[in-house]
């Protein structure tokens, strides 16, 4: 009878001491598998916002504001619930519209980031988003002009001899008359941060000398 009492005992201490193992190990376990679940969540998060992003893309060729864009409210959500720097996981358009969306993640990306996403929609994007070569900028020309640093990015576009693509007829024909370029609204907009005018409607010849210039004060 002894003897049995004492396995009892063992039995019992075994399995306490095993149970408080357990306890104290899925607690150990727990903090990982939430870390585990929340990365998870994250990534769906950035699939979202990828997803949302791509709709803003798309409604810019038709629409050339914010208030154009369907998908600006679901956007702005989506980041919000974003604990990581997103933005270093998209391409530089989508970080355009993210930025131009939420502005106040120009304030955590870092200033390559935001300078690289500003020239890639001035490149990639209807011209119409940024209004005309020595005219008054369009709100997204506005920003443009407040990014710090923005004159080397720019001064990396001032050989870029695509022509500019407006939708608009008045600007689309203006275009074709004065042959203007994408290097036409990086000088304008370099040109405007120095507080100077920008003679769009000069020659082609003399606005390549302008350039020129520019690139030798910017290097």
């Amino acid at each position: 009878m002894l003897i049995r009492n004492l396995l009892i005992i063992l039995s019992v201490g075994i399995t306490l001491g095993l149970g408080g193992f357990w306890l104290s190990n899925s607690q150990a376990i727990l903090p990982n598998n939430y870390t585990h679940t929340t990365l998870l969540a994250q990534e769906t998060m950035l699939k979202k916002l990828k997803s949302a992003l791509d709709k803003c893309i798309k409604d810019s060729r038709s629409y050339f504001s914010l208030e154009g864009l369907k998908e600006r409210e679901t956007v702005k959500n989506i980041i919000q619930q974003i604990d990581d720097p997103f933005w270093e996981k998209l391409n530089p358009l989508e970080n355009f519209f993210a930025l131009e969306i939420v502005p106040e993640i120009k304030q955590k990306a870092s200033p390559n980031t935001v300078a690289q996403a500003y020239c890639t929609a001035l490149e990639q994007l209807p011209s119409d988003w940024w209004g005309l070569p020595g005219g008054t900028p369009s709100e997204s020309g506005e920003h443009l002009l407040k990014i710090p640093n923005i004159q080397a990015c720019l001064s990396q576009l001032l050989n870029n001899t695509n022509s500019l693509n407006y939708l608009d007829g008045e600007a689309r024909t203006l275009t074709k008359v004065h042959q203007w370029q994408i290097s036409d609204l990086a000088a304008s907009f370099l040109l405007t941060l120095s507080d100077q005018e920008y003679s769009a409607d000069a020659s082609v010849e003399e606005r390549n000398i302008i350039k020129k210039q520019l690139q030798n004060s910017n290097q």
